[in-house]
């Protein structure tokens, strides 16, 4: 059967879009929105890009402030459980760090441990720090970082002596597989273009008969 040439190219042009929406969706599956910003987001986690934020990185499962008490000198006592991700010195180990912002995103207090990859750590924290509490906005903002992405693994935010004890809010963790996805959606395209217009360029060539028997030259 020779196939008309306006349906060769309906056809060709209908498989091309096909795999172009289909990477199209698994590349937007492999971003996902960071829908989980905590408010009062703080200077130095919004220094981290989008793509910082999207490697692997400790995952926090609970976690309590269980004191703050107002000084001087003022003090935090907290403790979370961090399951550790990403190798972040080279020696097999996830940083996490406790940090204690004030009004305008003023870091006033940080304390950090190191988790083993693979292990789950119930960290205790103890932050002090001199000087009046700000009242530009009440209390302070209490988060729970991963030190190599900043990625926030938890927050208490505002947080006042009164509220104590306080659990964090815990952050969901990024999908595994999503990383190997999206690094994998390009090639993937590409390959499946090339296969389509191999395939393509084979079924013209069966019902074509001058694909088979081109003309030969000369007179009549």
């Amino acid at each position: 059967m020779n196939m008309p040439i306006g349906w060769r190219a309906a056809s060709s042009a209908g498989l091309c879009a096909i795999a172009l929406l289909g990477a199209m969706a698994a590349f937007a599956q492999a971003v996902p929105a960071n829908t989980q910003r905590p408010p009062d987001w703080p200077e130095r986690a919004s220094r981290a890009s989008a793509l910082q934020r999207e490697k692997p990185r400790a995952v926090a499962t609970a976690g309590v402030v269980t004191l703050f008490t107002e000084g001087p000198p003022n003090i935090v006592i907290a403790n979370a459980t961090v399951i550790g991700v990403d190798d972040d010195d080279g020696f097999g180990n996830d940083t996490v760090c406790l940090e204690a912002f004030d009004d305008f995103s003023t870091l006033v207090a940080t304390q950090c441990y190191t988790v083993a990859v693979g292990a789950t750590a119930t960290l205790a924290f103890a932050l002090t720090w001199n000087g009046p509490i700000g009242s530009v906005d009440p209390g302070i903002g209490l988060y729970l970082m991963d030190e190599n992405t900043h990625a926030i693994l938890g927050y208490v935010n505002p947080l006042t002596p009164a509220m104590t004890p306080a659990p964090f809010n815990v952050m969901a963790a990024p999908p595994a597989a999503v990383p190997a996805l999206r690094r994998a959606a390009l090639p993937l395209l590409l390959a499946l273009l090339t296969l389509l217009a191999v395939w393509q360029n084979r079924l013209w060539r069966r019902g074509d008969p001058s694909a088979k028997h081109p003309a030969r030259g000369g007179g009549q």
